[in-house]
């Protein structure tokens, strides 16, 4: 009888994904052949339908426009069907796909986050492919939509979760190395996942981390402070990494706090927050407080409650204050 209803479900799993146009129909195929072969931890007698599904990958998907739902659920009945019985090519496929010159980087985002629960699956260096195609698809997202490719680019702490942190330090590095001269908005981004789970290699190479923040500081324009401000309030919990900051980082953001653009200034109240955290019970000189009361009669109305609240917090972590 259990025989009986696994040829049944088979045969209708191998209908929806061979022989269907519709892709809902297709991916309710492909959740019921990875149910089957996850009953059974075998994928033999499927070659068809993975032959199928990788045709369709690599043929049919880059020349249909599906709507964002249909693909969406697509990709998540195959984060279901991947794992380290499907055959290679599979694989690839899925990896080739990512390269396609002409995906829509909105498109790539349902694909990254299918990635991101099953990169265990992958090799390192399928894993290094897939990073990398990230950051082109990251680029091309931010000068396309102008807006912070953070969901694209989270895929990186998927990676930091399965795979050795030395060779990813490295590899991220490098590219941080390698864009610093071509996107700026990618190359301070990429901090985050370092500061997460390698902050302690980046005490030691402290510029790493400090010069994609001062040049994002400088460049005073909203989107590359966004992505400063979102490095900074992740180095907060790490209070020597914030440490080695403060002072190279506190006399490019404090005079923003006067901006005439008030989204400005209220990344900059909230970089400047993250610095100072008094939780992290740090001795800080009482200079950076003398600066602030400096631009006491300038701050915005506004601002008065960040204002007195960053006051607040240097304060408590100044020197010599009696």
């Amino acid at each position: 009888m259990i025989i009986a209803k696994y040829q049944i479900y088979g045969s209708f799993a191998t209908a929806a994904i061979t022989t269907s146009t519709d892709f809902e129909i297709i991916s309710t195929g492909i959740l019921i052949l990875s149910s089957l072969i996850d009953a059974s931890r075998s994928s033999a007698e499927f070659e068809i339908c993975f032959a199928k599904i990788i045709e369709i990958i690599t043929t049919v998907l880059p020349t249909q426009a599906l709507p964002s739902t249909i693909e969406k659920q697509f990709w998540n009945s195959m984060t279901l069907l991947i794992s380290d019985l499907v055959p290679s090519e599979l694989i690839s496929a899925i990896l080739h796909y990512l390269t396609i010159p002409d995906l829509d980087s909105q498109k790539s985002i349902v694909i990254f986050e299918s990635l991101r629960t099953i990169m265990q699956c992958f090799s390192f260096e399928q894993v290094v492919g897939i990073l990398t195609q990230a950051i082109v698809l990251s680029i091309k997202h931010f000068e396309v939509y102008q807006e912070l490719p953070t969901d694209i680019l989270s895929i990186f702490d998927s990676a930091f979760n399965y795979f050795p942190h030395a060779q990813l330090y490295e590899f991220t590095k490098a590219k941080i190395a390698e864009l610093s001269q071509v996107n700026i908005v990618v190359t301070i981004l990429l901090l985050s996942p370092l500061v997460s789970y390698v902050y302690d290699k980046l005490i030691d190479e402290i510029n790493i981390v400090i010069e994609p923040l001062k040049f994002g500081f400088q460049s005073n324009t909203l989107i590359i402070i966004e992505a400063c401000q979102d490095v900074i309030e992740n180095m907060s919990e790490h209070n020597q990494l914030i440490g080695s900051c403060q002072e190279s980082l506190f006399p490019l953001i404090a005079p923003l706090l006067v901006s005439e653009d008030s989204e400005i200034r209220n990344s900059c109240y909230e970089s400047l927050l993250s610095l100072f955290d008094s939780s992290c019970h740090k001795s800080i000189s009482i200079n950076y407080l003398t600066s602030l009361l400096t631009i006491k009669t300038n701050i915005n109305e506004s601002n008065y409650e960040q204002y007195l609240k960053l006051i607040g917090e240097v304060i408590a972590n100044s020197e010599n204050i009696t």
